[in-house]
Order: C-alpha cells, then structure tokens, then sequence
C-alpha cells in the first residue's frame, strides 16, 4: 500500500487494488481510518484526514486513478 503523504504522525496511504468507492487510509500508531475521497466523508474515525483530504481531494483522485491502472501515486503535499 504506497504512502501518498504524511503528516501530524498521521501516515496516508492507498491501495494498488483500491475498491470502489475511492477512497485512502489513514494510520496514526494503533488507530486507522478510511476516508471517501469523492465527496470527502468518514467511512471510519479520524478527523484530521478529512480537513487534509478536503483540501486534496482533486489530487487523491488522480491518485486513484493511477493506482487503478497500476501506476505509482504521487506524493502529496501534507497539512502543516
């Protein structure tokens, strides 16, 4: 699963088999979460993704895009 971005402690990354609907995942130390890229929603906890993915959500969808046809994501800009 290729990290597009990290931040916070926070480690974002995608599947290269990614499942509709597109969506990320994010891990910071035990806790995970998945985030609906379009439009942006909680599928499971952590907040702070969302503000991030909101803020992306063009880029994360070119991500999905690559991953689907299995191609590397690019590495995006991470909240600061």
């Amino acid at each position: 699963m290729p990290e597009i971005s990290r931040f916070f402690g926070i480690v974002i990354r995608m599947f290269l088999t990614g499942h509709v609907p597109p969506h990320f995942h994010a891990f910071y130390g035990s806790s995970k979460a998945r985030i609906r890229v379009a439009p942006v929603a909680v599928l499971d906890s952590m907040r702070l993704t969302v503000e991030w993915a909101t803020l992306h959500e063009p880029e994360l969808l070119d991500n999905w895009r690559l991953l689907r046809i299995r191609e590397a994501p690019r590495m995006i800009q991470p909240l600061e």
